[in-house]
C-alpha cells in the first residue's frame, strides 16, 4: 500500500487531478450552502406574510338605511317590551296545569294565533318573587305597569279602557286576579289578559335585512325570528294587507311579540300610556 501511495504522489498529473477534484468540491459545496441559505430565507419571509383571502362568494348584507324618525302616514306597530320588569313577573296558578300542558295548551296556542281553551284561560296569576318598592317600575304611583310579558300579554289600568274600545277581533281580552308572591294577598289593580289571536302571516324577511343579520343561521329562526327590543323602528316590514281588519294580532313568522293598528297605537300614545309596550312602527310592502 506505502509503495502504491508514494508511486501515486510522486505522478504530477494525478495529483492535478486530485486537488481538482477537492477545489471542485469545496465550490460546489459553498454554492449548495449559498443556495439553502436564500431559500430558507424566503420560506421564512412567505409565513410571515398574511394569507391572501379568497373572495367571498355571497354578496354581502346591505347596510341598514336609516329610518325616519317618525313613523309614515301608513304604518303598523309591533310591541317590544317583550322582557318583563322584576316586579311583573307572574305565572298561572288557575286553572292549575303541568307544565308541559299548559305549553301546549296555552304557550303555543297564543303564538300560533289561536284562541285559548275557556277551560285553561287563566283566571289568576302569582308573582314569581317579592314586590320590591325601590325596583323602580312605578308608573305615576302604580305598582304595575300597563303592560307587561311573560308567556301571557298583561294589559293593566287605564290601556284596558283603549284596548277595549277597539276592534279586537277574535282575542280574548279577559279580567285576571294577581296575588302577591305569598298567594294569599291579592293586588287590588285592574288587570286582563289578551291572547291577540287573529292568526296574519305578514312578516316579510326579504324586506327585513336588519332582522335577518341578526337571526342565527338556524332554519326554525329563519322561518319564524324572535322579536327583539333591539330592533328599530322601520326594521321590520310585513305585508300591506294587514291594514285591513281588526287592532290586534299575531303573526305566527315573526314570534313573541304582538301586532296592532295604527289606530290603537296612537290611541295609548295620545293618552301616555305607550312607553311599556315600547312600541316599533313596522314598514309596509
Amino acid at each position: 500500500m506505502n509503495t502504491i501511495f508514494k508511486t501515486l504522489t510522486n505522478d504530477e498529473s494525478i495529483m492535478v487531478a486530485y486537488w481538482t477534484v477537492a477545489v471542485a468540491a469545496l465550490v460546489l459545496g459553498g454554492i449548495l450552502w449559498f443556495a439553502s441559505q436564500i431559500f430558507a430565507l424566503r420560506r421564512q419571509a412567505a409565513l410571515r406574510a398574511p394569507t391572501p383571502q379568497p373572495s367571498p362568494a355571497y354578496a354581502p348584507a346591505p347596510a341598514r338605511a336609516p329610518q325616519p324618525e317618525f313613523p309614515p302616514d301608513e304604518t303598523v306597530w309591533w310591541v317590544g317590551a317583550t322582557t318583563p320588569p322584576d316586579n311583573a313577573t307572574v305565572k298561572i296558578t288557575q286553572p292549575p296545569l303541568e307544565i308541559e300542558d299548559s305549553i301546549e295548551r296555552r304557550s303555543k296556542v297564543i303564538a300560533r294565533g289561536e284562541r285559548v281553551e275557556d277551560e285553561v284561560f287563566p283566571t289568576r296569576l302569582d308573582m314569581n318573587a317579592p314586590f320590591c318598592t325601590d325596583a323602580g317600575y312605578f308608573r305615576g304611583g302604580r305598582r304595575l305597569p300597563v303592560f307587561f310579558y311573560q308567556d301571557l300579554f298583561c294589559i293593566a289600568h287605564e290601556a284596558i279602557d283603549i284596548f277595549a274600545a277597539h276592534d279586537l277581533g277574535e282575542a280574548q281580552f279577559r279580567d285576571v286576579e294577581i296575588y302577591e308572591f305569598d298567594g294569599e294577598t291579592r293586588v287590588e289593580e285592574p288587570v286582563r289578559v289578551l291572547v291577540p289571536a287573529n292568526a296574519r302571516k305578514a312578516f316579510s324577511m326579504e324586506h327585513s335585512p336588519a332582522v335577518k343579520a341578526s337571526t342565527l343561521p338556524v332554519p326554525e329562526l329563519l322561518a319564524a325570528p324572535v322579536a327583539s327590543f333591539m330592533a328599530k323602528n322601520g326594521d321590520v316590514a310585513v305585508a300591506r294587507h294587514v291594514l285591513d281588519g281588526p287592532d290586534v294580532w299575531i303573526d305566527p313568522t315573526y314570534r313573541r311579540t304582538f301586532f296592532m293598528s295604527d289606530r290603537l297605537a296612537q290611541a295609548l300614545r295620545e293618552a301616555g300610556l305607550a312607553d311599556d309596550f315600547n312600541l316599533r312602527w313596522a314598514r309596509l310592502v
